[in-house]
């Protein structure tokens, strides 16, 4: 099973998630996709793939980094959504990593 890990963050703001694999696994040429949904087998909220948002910082050890945009979030209602990494190669498909992203409204 994939770990579990809740996150919690503001609406409307540019961040970046970083993931890495335990242990350290080699990922280069991978297949990956971040998506955001609002609750598990939902509606699709974000998604995110390698080179659209998805950037592969350190092949060797399974690093890669999410890049949320203030746009990605900005429309969305603050409530709780549900978040998964997975590679999706043909023969390989496997969720890396999921859990509850909590969407909090921003102070104006």
């Amino acid at each position: 099973m994939a770990p579990e890990q809740t996150i919690r963050i503001v609406r409307s703001q540019d961040l970046t998630l970083v993931f890495s694999m335990a242990p350290p696994q080699e990922v280069t040429g991978w297949s990956m996709r971040f998506q955001v949904r609002d609750s598990i087998g939902g509606t699709i909220r974000i998604t995110k793939t390698v080179g659209s948002g998805i950037t592969i910082s350190d092949a060797g050890r399974g690093v890669c980094q999410v890049a949320l945009a203030k746009a990605d979030t900005q429309a969305l209602d603050a409530q709780d959504y549900v978040w998964e990494l997975r590679r999706y190669d043909a023969g390989n498909e496997i969720s890396l990593a999921r859990g509850q992203l909590i969407l909090e409204q921003e102070i104006a």
